[in-house]
């Protein structure tokens, strides 16, 4: 039996791992605009900002796949902060 749902996945782009990156973007830019004094950001702004630091990381790393292989820990929170920092941080580095 063909199983259609196998057949349909991304394999540059897979849906776990964007979900995992689009979650650790949210959080971190979250707390980048904690920092700037801005504590309670639009959701439009929010959702441009998460929007950008995603096609922010394909254009760097090639596809959401390869993010997970520039990472040295285990987890992708650190890579994704560092990303987020450089795209929107002008006084605050982590």
């Amino acid at each position: 039996m063909y199983n259609h749902k196998l057949a349909k996945t991304d394999k540059q782009n897979p849906s776990y791992e964007l979900k995992i990156i689009l979650n650790d973007a949210e959080n971190e830019i979250r707390k980048l605009f904690y920092l700037q004094q801005n504590y309670n950001p639009s959701l439009v702004e929010m959702e441009r900002r998460v929007k950008q630091c995603v096609k922010h990381l394909e254009n760097k790393y090639g596809s959401i796949a390869n993010v997970r292989l520039y990472s040295q820990e285990e987890t992708l929170q650190k890579l994704i902060a560092e990303n987020v920092y450089e795209l929107f941080g002008k006084k605050y580095k982590p």
